[in-house]
């Protein structure tokens, strides 16, 4: 990086050799070596960040520099190169002569930001009496570099109701075309509005993308500075919280390990008598003095994910979550739907499952849209696992 901006050279001595070697990972990163890059220190963020805005990058990001970054994070960068060429489908032109970012490039660019649609706000605005006439609001959401969560928003109005002044401006071809999915392209839109608001200009030049988009955003690696944590508690606290999601991932994708089948241990009367005093049976000797023995469900308490879980007669109800998860716009058939909607076969679900499972384990996938495929799947198999109890469920 110091060939590229001269002016730096003298930061360099100042350097500990870990950041000179994380500066040099992201100029790499830049010059097409690889798709992503991180660093935990400011100093070398900061010099990334300016070396980039000089003009050897578009840079996206929340904030010009970055701030002190929260204990057991890291700046993330990603590098998304989009096509300049009209006939990609990337890029339009707009009547002033520019190009403009198409959706498939837009959605590239939120996805590498880590936005997150928050489908309880997202929704049409209008009454809906007029099937001409529709109105959306999107409102997502991202981490900003100082860890707050910062809310994206956009809307739109799609007007094609006779005499209006698009509706006026179409051939009879084109408006009816438009009408005929006037909902969806005003989603679209609002959509695209809220993705431009991260900074991502209205028009660029053709030579504008002979360099890449870098976008920047904060990520969690659970590491932490002899400084922040000098007794080593918060990087055993956040060791055994990423122990803990790992092997929460290995059940999801491979199933946990074969447990107890399930049966009700409600308390009977023979159990009640040992509790007075009296000897338990042979086998309850046993199980109590097991070392292994499985987790035990109580009222109002399901252990649903628990590996080898053992349940209890209330545990058969039907489970559900008190705000059941909306599945995302772009997830196939069952987009828009909540997860337990009776819509949604089991047929559909290890159609979802098996979609999900290849997503997260392809190489192509990158890391920061992995782990938002991961945190959904957690919704998708908890549904399954729902379903699977309901299904033991004794028969009256």
């Amino acid at each position: 990086m110091s060939q590229t901006n001269p002016q730096n050279e003298s930061a360099l001595a100042t350097r500990t050799p870990e950041e000179i070697e994380q500066l040099e990972r992201l100029d790499a990163l830049i010059k097409g070596s690889g798709g992503g890059a991180s660093t935990n220190s400011v100093r070398a963020a900061a010099a990334f960040m300016k070396w980039a805005q000089d003009g050897n990058a578009h840079m996206i990001s929340p904030a010009t520099a970055p701030p002190n970054i929260p204990v057991g994070f890291e700046f993330a960068f990603s590098r998304v190169l989009i096509s300049g060429d009209t006939t990609k489908g990337e890029v339009y032109k707009t009547e002033g002569g520019k190009l403009a970012i198409h959706k498939s490039g837009l959605e590239k660019l939120a996805k590498a930001a880590g936005v997150v649609w928050d489908m309880k706000q997202c929704g049409r605005t209008d009454d809906m009496k007029d099937s001409n006439f529709a109105a959306y609001r999107a409102v997502g959401h991202y981490r900003d570099l100082d860890g707050t969560i910062m809310p994206v928003f956009g809307e739109k109005q799609m007007d094609l109701r006779e005499g209006s002044e698009r509706a006026k401006s179409m051939t009879p071809g084109d408006l009816k075309q438009q009408r005929k999915f006037i909902a969806e392209h005003a989603e679209t839109k609002a959509k695209l509005r809220a993705i431009r608001s991260l900074g991502i200009k209205s028009g660029y030049t053709e030579r504008d993308f002979d360099i890449p988009f870098v976008v920047v955003k904060l990520a969690f690696n659970g590491r932490t500075s002899i400084q922040d944590d000098p007794d080593r508690s918060i990087q055993k606290a956040y060791s055994l919280m990423i122990a803990q999601d790992t092997l929460g991932v290995k059940n999801l994708l491979y199933g946990a390990e074969p447990g107890p089948a399930l049966k009700d241990v409600t308390p009977t009367e023979t159990a009640t008598a040992t509790e007075g005093g009296g000897e338990p049976p042979a086998e309850a000797k046993e199980t109590a003095t097991s070392g292994d023995a499985p987790k035990q469900c109580a009222p109002g308490k399901c252990l649903l994910m628990e590996p080898g879980a053992v349940h209890i007669s209330e545990c058969y109800g039907v489970v559900r979550e008190p705000e059941p998860w909306v599945i995302p716009s772009d997830r196939g058939p069952a987009s828009g739907l909540s997860i337990n909607d009776e819509r949604i076969t089991p047929a559909v679900l290890e159609m979802m499952r098996s979609r999900y499972v290849s997503a997260i384990e392809s190489e192509s996938t990158p890391p920061l849209e992995r782990q938002g495929l991961v945190e959904e799947q957690k919704f998708l198999e908890a549904e399954i696992k729902r379903r699977q109890l309901f299904e033991h469920a004794p028969k009256s």
